[in-house]
């Protein structure tokens, strides 16, 4: 009972929280209830330690009760800076591909920051070490604790951009919590990625046919690229990419489909506990003429980065984006390169949707809305007897007033809506299928320029 009570009271010292964040050398005094016999010979003494024995009196009778008292001094380290989560894409496991920003993001308490530190393996036995591999060491431990040959790239930085000169070296990054004026122990965290470091594949749809608008992402181009972007605000002319980068849900890479005698024949995602008896089964891809290798996000997505970054644009709009992907990849990334943003799931359960970057050193975002496309046209999902009571016109709905009223209450409205309007107006399936189904959104940011 007595080491009980010793260790609970440890363990509400260890965690009471220390606003000044110091360790302490705190001295305790036990009082330990013994019967009068003295103190077996057995237990420990320490020149740390010493023993006497009090008298205590019960106030409330005359009964004496004999006690020893242990002096101990222990050391007690409070809140000590500690890592609770890190995360980069598809962790550890993506490729690394030459100018396509790496960034390691990281859950922290007690700790200011943390110092994350990027090394190159450069010993000859880096490749039989297990890839994906996280070890604790202690933070006062060099790094030759790994028993590997290590070259320093970057220094207490969460982005790494990997360059000619790297590839073919396997990667590796060392996570440091730190709090000033803490001098106390932690543990870093140390991580091997999964794949070595390649040059990016051949992309012809960038190289040749887009040289005119494209730049060579490398350190010695940063002068030119400065110059271009100099060049482009004094004529005025700003620089937009749009880009349907496909979200990964809707890359099957194992669909099947029936080829005869059921509903679920050609549906997507339809699996053989779907279908009948009469249908047979056959292997299929959505995207048949594409290897599968080349389907792989670990892969697709670094590379949709390399070039988005290749075109060095002021403001970048995206449809079909991986929320995930967004949280892990795409926005740590942009951000990292001098881009802020935001992203717009659609109105489903799928979590995709569109996502708007913008070039921080140029614009202020002073507002940024998201609308769905649905709520754009409410009122048209009307049934037949009501549609046939509404008298049209090109801007809106007659009242019986005679005053013109907009089919829908949304902020956002103009010309080109009513071309959609009438459609949906004419057929009755497609206006229901919209209205029901359609998760789409438009994405609205306000920026202010700068200079």
């Amino acid at each position: 009972t007595a080491t009980g009570t010793a260790l609970k009271l440890f363990q509400s010292l260890s965690t009471k929280h220390d606003h000044e964040y110091r360790p302490n050398r705190i001295g305790l005094a036990l009082t330990i209830p013994t019967p009068p016999s003295p103190i077996s010979p057995a237990l420990p003494t320490a020149s740390t330690t010493t023993t006497t024995t009090t008298t205590t009196t019960n106030a409330n009778s005359n009964e004496t009760t004999n006690a020893n008292e242990l002096e101990l001094e222990v050391q007690v380290t409070t809140n000590p800076p500690t890592i609770i989560s890190i995360s980069t894409f598809e962790m550890f496991t993506s490729q690394l591909y030459t100018s396509v920003p790496i960034v390691i993001q990281t859950g922290l308490i007690h700790a200011d920051r943390a110092i994350v530190s990027w090394y190159a393996i450069t010993s000859d036995n880096a490749n039989s070490t297990n890839a994906n591999t996280n070890t604790n060491i202690n933070a006062n431990t060099n790094m030759e604790h790994l028993d590997l040959e290590l070259e320093l790239l970057a220094y207490d930085s969460h982005t790494f951009i990997p360059q000619a000169r790297h590839v073919g070296k396997r990667l590796l990054v060392s996570v440091t919590p730190f709090r000033k004026g803490y001098y106390g122990p932690c543990f870093r965290e140390v991580y091997q990625f999964q794949n070595i470091m390649t040059s990016l594949p051949y992309m012809p749809i960038v190289s040749p046919l887009r040289d005119e608008f494209t730049i060579t992402a490398t350190s010695e181009s940063n002068e030119k690229v400065e110059e271009e972007r100099e060049k482009r605000r004094r004529n005025r002319i700003l620089r937009v990419v749009t880009y349907n980068v496909l979200a990964d849900l809707y890359v099957s890479r194992d669909e099947s489909i029936t080829t005869a005698g059921s509903d679920n024949a050609g549906a997507k995602g339809a699996s053989t506990s779907d279908v009948n008896a009469h249908t047979h089964d056959e292997p299929h891809r959505v995207y048949p003429h594409v290897k599968a290798i080349h389907l792989k996000k670990t892969r697709r997505i670094p590379m949709i980065v390399a070039e988005l970054l290749a075109y060095d644009a002021d403001i970048i709009c995206l449809q079909e984006v991986d929320g995930g992907v967004y949280d892990t990849f795409y926005y740590p990334a942009m951000r990292a390169l001098g881009y802020d943003g935001f992203y717009s799931n659609k109105a489903s359960c799928q979590r995709e949707g569109c996502a708007m970057f913008w070039r921080e050193d140029m614009f202020e975002g002073e507002e940024c809305l998201t609308f769905s496309i649905r709520d754009l046209f409410d009122g048209i999902d009307k049934d037949d007897e009501d549609m046939e009571m509404m008298t049209y016109d090109d801007t809106g709905v007659g009242g019986d007033d005679g005053t013109q009223k907009n089919l829908t209450e949304s902020p956002c409205s103009w010309d080109s809506m009513d071309d959609i309007r009438h459609l949906l107006r004419n057929h009755k399936e497609l206006r229901k299928v919209t209205m029901e189904k359609i998760g789409q959104v438009l994405q609205i940011a306000k920026l202010k320029f700068k200079h």
